[in-house]
């Protein structure tokens, strides 16, 4: 789904009720993990970012909901990720359980950890 939204606050208010439910989630705890990262627009889909590095972003798409993050990242988790249906730099689930508040707090620190000290 692309989106006119402005800010990510924005996007989260124009989403359906139960795919606000998934994805609010998500993005307080990537904003809990990750408290320096900017919050934009990009590619028409909620990003974080710290510098020029995406942290991660997040999407809702017609049957499914995406949750982005570097290939490397995917690499280093990769069991973690097991089970779930993933792209090289996606990670796409239907229900909350599937992509847990703690699973992605995990992902978003390994990235973190990628990214480095020197970009914050």
């Amino acid at each position: 789904m692309t989106s006119a939204a402005k800010t990510v606050a924005e996007f989260l208010d124009q989403l359906p009720a139960d795919r606000r439910a998934i994805l609010e989630p998500l993005v307080e705890t990537v904003r809990r993990v990750a408290p320096q990262a900017a919050e934009s627009m990009e590619f028409r889909m909620p990003t974080l970012k710290l510098g020029d590095e995406i942290v991660c972003a997040l999407n809702s798409q017609k049957n499914y909901v995406s949750f982005y993050i570097s290939d490397q990242t995917h690499a280093e988790c990769a069991e973690l990720l097991k089970g779930l249906d993933c792209g090289k730099v996606c990670i796409r689930f239907r229900r909350a359980e599937q992509l847990p508040p703690a699973a992605v707090a995990q992902l978003v620190n390994v990235r973190l950890r990628q990214v480095g000290p020197h970009r914050c």
